[in-house]
């Protein structure tokens, strides 16, 4: 249920941002994705073994979603153990609980949207810098936290929801994670 209320609010996201004033990025590829440590892949880059993701550097791929954050990155932001993350149909990573215990999180990077259109969809947020990028972090709320950080020719989304009383800490913690992945 939370998964498909998270979903549900990215799209609604993306739609907002979209109409205010479509994409106007140009499409990149980002960097390839290439595994490390030797691990087995199977078809995307997903790793055939148990772990936090893919094993594939971050960067603007489906597999690079899962490779931003560990686990272990995740328990260290949150404290919480959260199951291995999944690549949903929206190219998201979505570390999602079947019960309803604690917060789903949900990361992507997203190379149609321009960052300025974000923050037009989204007002009243606060504009900070993270790991030297712009970013925004979404008016703070017990429904969701949102942040997007600015990487010139994409833009890393880290979503949790529900959003617990530190939401912001944990999202602007996984960004700085993420970003130095990269």
């Amino acid at each position: 249920m939370r998964s498909r209320k998270l979903k549900v609010v990215a799209m609604l996201a993306a739609l907002v941002v979209g109409a205010c004033g479509g994409s106007g990025g140009t499409p990149t590829s980002g960097p390839n994705a290439t595994t490390t440590g030797g691990q087995p892949t199977a078809a995307g880059g997903q790793p055939t073994a148990a772990g936090g993701g893919a094993t594939t550097k971050p960067g603007g791929g489906t597999a690079g979603a899962c490779a931003a954050l560990s686990l272990a990155d995740i328990k260290t932001a949150t404290g919480v153990d959260y199951p291995a993350g999944a690549v949903d149909d929206t190219g998201a990573c979505v570390w999602e609980f079947t019960v309803n215990t604690y917060s789903n999180l949900s990361l992507w990077f997203d190379s149609k949207t321009l960052f300025a259109n974000i923050k037009a969809g989204f007002p009243g947020g606060t504009d900070m810098t993270i790991g030297g990028h712009p970013a925004y972090m979404g008016v703070s709320g017990t429904v969701l936290q949102s942040l997007w950080v600015d990487l010139g020719t994409s833009v890393l989304s880290i979503m949790i929801a529900p959003a617990p009383a530190n939401a912001q800490d944990i999202v602007k913690r996984l960004a700085e994670v993420a970003l130095a992945k990269m």
